[in-house]
């Protein structure tokens, strides 16, 4: 079995910066071709920033998830999953009769 993937959140990048330009800067900085999927989020409202969740390996997670890695005032921290409200999450429930 292979070990679940892990997630981060980026943020606080220039608001025109690119999934190629995250993905070039972290293949660059680990000097080697990672299998990494890289999100960028959309706004509904024009922002200064943007931000990003990757999923990665959990060997390049502990790499990535290091504020060090990354360029200054850069946000860098686990993704969490949520549920969204309203949501049974898949739970079947019986009616109460």
């Amino acid at each position: 079995a292979t070990p679940k993937n892990q997630h981060i959140i980026l943020s606080r990048f220039a608001s025109d910066t690119t999934i190629v330009g995250v993905n070039f800067y972290i293949k660059s900085k680990l000097k080697s071709v990672t299998d990494i999927l890289i999100h960028k989020f959309s706004y509904s409202q024009p922002r200064s920033i943007t931000s990003f969740k990757l999923t990665t390996s959990p060997e390049l997670y502990q790499h990535l998830v290091k504020p060090e890695f990354w360029p200054h005032n850069t946000l860098v921290r686990q993704y969490i999953f949520k549920p969204k409200p309203g949501i049974s999450n898949n739970i079947a429930r019986l009616p109460l009769n």
